[in-house]
């Protein structure tokens, strides 16, 4: 169980970090659209897990 708590709190970080990335700079702003697709997919995938792993 231990370790499906660590990859959902991987998961789930990794996607604040990159919802952070895509709003922070003009830098960001080409990659933003990926970076926010990306983040939205590992939060489905975050919350799904979690929703199995309750069950």
């Amino acid at each position: 169980m231990q370790p499906l708590k660590a990859l959902l709190f991987l998961l789930l970080g990794s996607t604040i970090v990159l919802g952070y990335l895509s709003l922070k700079t003009e830098f960001e702003i080409m990659y933003s659209d990926s970076l926010l697709a990306a983040g939205f997919i590992l939060a489905c995938v975050t919350f799904l897990r979690l929703g199995s792993s309750r069950k």
